[in-house]
């Protein structure tokens, strides 16, 4: 009996001893498990915090961006650290991808922690970039008439200040309360030295009509003035390849004007009527051909807080009579004095026959009034090749003595082409050209306050009246930078694992 109860005793305590046993095991598994699951939500809430890290300084990383470039454009951006990748995402790439729930734009940061767990979390963002316009008057007007050729200003006519490639006189009652010179010379700029392009007379050659108007007007034409600069950039450029360039910045403008809200061509005749509509419509950028421009009522075009700028482009005349008002810039493009040119090939003679205005004894660079291509070259003229073709010259009137400054004759001559390479053997210069004129002898008491240029001569025996406004011109020199705006979207965090 004594023996059973002890076995009996013995079974219950081993059995108390498994039992205790069994729940030391089973509190330490729970434990341990306890413990493994505050171990990973400690990670997972330290790669979160970094994840987050990581939204905060992409953040910071944009605002300074845009601090420094505030009117560029932003684009994908990635920033890396040891606790965190973060990416501000506005297109599709490797790092980038939106989805249905995320569309563009986003900021995705992935944080991880020391143990290699990881938490990712995207913030919709709000974000649109409005793009610049850039500046149109590209090369700074410094004067309120200038002028690639002479200016000559009578009857009284008066202008506040004057930029001439030649001369500037006065007459009569007219005026020019002053003056500054010009640098309208070809140069190139090889390794950042500029130098400047000379004739073989050893004269500096002169901007081509084509090159004023594009080193004025290059904010329309990039694209003419990016080609125009990489040529200058190279030691071998040639003044003909510079000067054939720059004659594409004309229909790139054009085109500009014609694709902008304020853009306003017209194509035939336009006068004070067309005008004032056009502006009254919101145009401000007019481009006039084939025909000019003819103002005979006292009308006011612009304003001095809204001004315009006129393009008389294309052999076009300009009329500004009566008291009219334009407030603006006014670009007269004046037509070269015609020539023609025939049997350009290999070593033969080019007859030239001309009307020449001696306006100076030095020569005359325009830009080429036709194309006349022989071997790798366009060949070209000088107003000195008319006047060194002594020899076979027929004048009328003749001009005894040699030509005089304001002489005028009708010439025909002939000179030898030399039709090598340029690049190589060199090449006789034997176009002429010669600048035409703007005559804005007009009747009345006209104003064009702002500024006017014209590829040529300016003459005027009128009453107009030409102000600089430095508040006008600044409006077309300093163009309209690009906006951006950035904010968080309202819905917030998103997206989170």
């Amino acid at each position: 009996m004594q023996q059973q109860q002890g076995f009996t005793t013995l079974l219950v305590s081993l059995i108390l001893v498994f039992l205790v046993t069994l729940n030391v095991v089973i509190g330490s598994k729970s434990a341990n498990l306890e413990v493994r699951t505050a171990n990973n939500l400690y990670r997972t809430e330290a790669a979160f915090e970094n994840a987050e890290q990581g939204v905060r300084s992409m953040w910071t990383q944009l605002n300074a961006t845009l601090a420094a470039n505030p009117s560029t454009a932003l684009g994908n951006t990635k920033l890396t650290d040891g606790a965190y990748t973060a990416n501000f995402c506005t297109s599709a790439s490797s790092d980038c991808a939106a989805t249905s729930t995320l569309p563009f734009p986003f900021i995705k940061s992935t944080g991880v922690d020391p143990s290699g767990a990881t938490r990712t979390i995207s913030q919709r963002v709000s974000y649109t970039y409005t793009a610049g316009k850039p500046p149109i008057i590209s090369t700074p007007v410094t004067d309120a008439l200038t002028a690639l050729g002479n200016i000559a200003v009578g009857g009284n006519a008066s202008v506040t200040s004057a930029k001439s490639g030649g001369s500037v006189t006065t007459s009569g009652s007219g005026s020019v309360a002053s003056t500054s010179t010009s640098d309208f010379y070809q140069k190139t700029i090889v390794n950042g030295v500029e130098t400047y392009l000379y004739a073989a007379n050893g004269d500096k050659i002169k901007w081509t009509t084509d090159e004023f108007f594009m080193h004025y007007f290059g904010g329309l034409c990039p694209t003419t003035v990016s080609n125009y600069d990489l040529l200058r950039s190279l030691s071998d450029t040639t003044s003909v390849e510079l000067a054939q360039q720059a004659g594409y910045c004309k229909a790139e403008v054009k085109a500009s004007i014609a694709a902008r809200s304020d853009g306003y061509i017209c194509t035939s005749s336009c006068a004070n009527a067309d005008l004032s509509a056009a502006y009254s419509s919101g145009k401000r950028l007019m481009w006039l051909t084939a025909g000019g421009m003819k103002i005979n009522a006292n009308v006011v075009i612009g304003s001095s807080t809204d001004p315009v700028i006129i393009f008389v482009m294309e052999s076009g005349t300009v009329q500004i009579n009566g008291t009219s008002k334009i407030y603006g810039v006014v670009y007269v493009d004046v037509p070269e004095i015609s020539s023609t040119v025939t049997s350009v090939t290999g070593s033969a003679s080019c007859s030239c026959t001309t009307s020449i205005t001696y306006n100076k004894p030095s020569k005359i660079w325009t830009d080429p009034i036709y194309t006349a291509t022989t071997g790798h070259e366009t060949q070209w003229c000088s107003n000195s090749a008319c006047q060194n073709a002594t020899a076979a010259q027929k004048c009328s009137p003749s001009q005894p003595g040699g030509a005089k400054t304001g002489d005028k004759s009708t010439c025909t001559y002939s000179i030898t082409v030399d039709t090598g390479d340029l690049a190589t053997t060199g090449q006789t210069e034997v176009v002429i050209e010669v600048l035409g004129t703007w005559d804005n002898s007009g009747g009345g008491n006209a104003l064009i306050e702002g500024a006017a240029l014209t590829s040529g001569n300016y003459s005027t025996t009128g009453g107009i009246e030409i102000v600089k406004s430095t508040g006008i011109i600044n409006k077309w020199e300093a163009g309209t930078p690009g906006t951006n705006t950035l904010t968080t979207s309202s819905r917030g965090w998103s997206d989170m694992n």
